[in-house]
Order: structure tokens, then sequence, then C-alpha cells
């Protein structure tokens, strides 16, 4: 009887252990260094053609905008620490980059999503908090299967953050009413400085060629005048006797 429940009993004691390190690795999953093509996929989790694209999307998206999105796929996670992962996984691949990572685990199908403080301060709480709320219910999409529920949960956020870089690229040359009016009495004032400064010129120059011009007196010979000795007067000769 021992005999055959020795083995058991080993098999038993064996599984037991498996599942407490499993358990164990997941409460101290490691944070893995930042993918250079913005998508962790250790189980396979895209098919080849949905990974390409979606690694596509990000690049292009980090290009031409101020944040970035990643995405960590992962076999095994522990359910009680997966929100704290995502947080660590955003201040580890993001920096002070504005930007989330969309987590998925296959084991228990956790979903999570994490943001830097930079996303926060950029985008405004309010709708930061809106556009995490909507990513999440795509997330847990049930028409969806779980790859194609990140996938579209993903590209619904780079969307619209996309969209909210436009709106403050545009807001940033755009003059106000203000600003438009200020403008304007600025332009004349200076018209105004430009018009006084030529006239001040021209005057200068009037003044200036006024001053050079000289008189020139020619030398005559004038006979000697009584009671006038510099000139005027009637002039009068005394003959002898």
């Amino acid at each position: 009887m021992m005999n055959h429940i020795a083995p058991l009993l080993q098999k038993w004691l064996t599984a037991v252990g498996l599942l407490v390190w499993l358990n164990g690795w997941c409460l101290a999953q490691p944070i893995p260094p930042t993918p250079a093509n913005f998508v962790f996929d250790d189980g396979n989790f895209f098919t080849a053609v949905q990974l390409s694209a979606l690694e596509a999307e990000l690049k292009k998206f980090s290009e031409q905008t101020e944040a970035s999105v990643y995405v960590f796929a992962t076999t095994l996670a522990n359910k009680d620490k997966a929100f704290e992962h995502a947080i660590a996984l955003a201040r580890a691949w993001l920096g002070k980059r504005p930007g989330l990572v969309i987590t998925y685990a296959r084991n228990r199908q956790i979903q999570t999503i994490g943001a830097t403080p930079e996303f926060w301060q950029r985008y405004g709480a309010g709708d930061a908090a809106v556009l995490i709320a909507a990513t999440a219910q795509k997330l847990n999409d049930p028409s969806q299967q779980p790859d194609e529920q990140v996938l579209a949960a993903t590209h619904d956020a780079v969307a619209t953050i996309s969209e909210w870089e436009k709106t403050q690229r545009a807001s940033a040359h755009v003059i106000t009413q203000v600003d438009a009016k200020i403008a304007v009495v600025f332009g004349a004032l200076l018209g105004a400085l430009g018009i006084l400064a030529w006239l001040l010129l021209r005057w200068r120059g009037r003044v200036q060629a006024g001053q050079a011009v000289t008189f020139v007196f020619p030398d005559v010979p004038v006979s000697p005048r009584l009671g006038a000795p510099f000139g005027g007067g009637a002039i009068a000769e005394v003959r002898g006797k």
C-alpha cells in the first residue's frame, strides 16, 4: 500500500513545490530591459503579422509625438501584483517621457495599464483617466479574443493621444484676439517711430548742409571816407591853393 502511495505523494509534493515556486516568481516578477520595438512578447502571444504591424505603429507614434506606448504580453503574472508591476514597467521603460504600458498575462487573463506621472501632467488628470478607463474596457471586450483585445485597446489609445498632440501643437500656434490687437498696436507704434526717425534724419541733413555753406566777398579798393573809417558816408577831396 505504501509503495503505491509514495510515488503519488512525491508527485503531489513536486506539483505543490512548482506552484509555490511559480507564485514566488510572479510576486517578484523582474523588469525586463526596455524593448527596442515597443513590444515585449515572451509567450508568442501575437502572430508574426500582428507583431510586425504593432511594432511599426508604436514606433511611428513615438517618433511623431512626445509620448510612447509599450505593450507587455507574458505567460505568467500575479493578479495581486499586476497593477504594481505595470507601474514599475512604465517607470523603467518610459523614464520621464509621457506614456503608457499595456500589459496582458495569459495565465489568468490579467490586463493592466501603467502610466507615468508625466502622462497625467501633460494631458490632464481628467482626460488621462477617461482614456485609461476606455482602454481597460477595450481590454475586457468579451466579443474579441485576447490578442484582438490588446491590439484594439492599443490602437485606440495611440489614436486618442495622437489627437491630443495635434491639438496641443495647433494651440501653440494660434494667435488670440488679444495677441492680435497687441500686434497691431505694436506695429503702428513701430511705424510711427520709423517715420519720426526719417524726419529727424532729413532735418539733420539740412542743418549740416546749411553749416557747410561759406560766403566769399571780393576785395574792392575804397577811397578815404570822411567820418567813416570803415566805409559808408560821403567822400570829399580837399584841394590846396
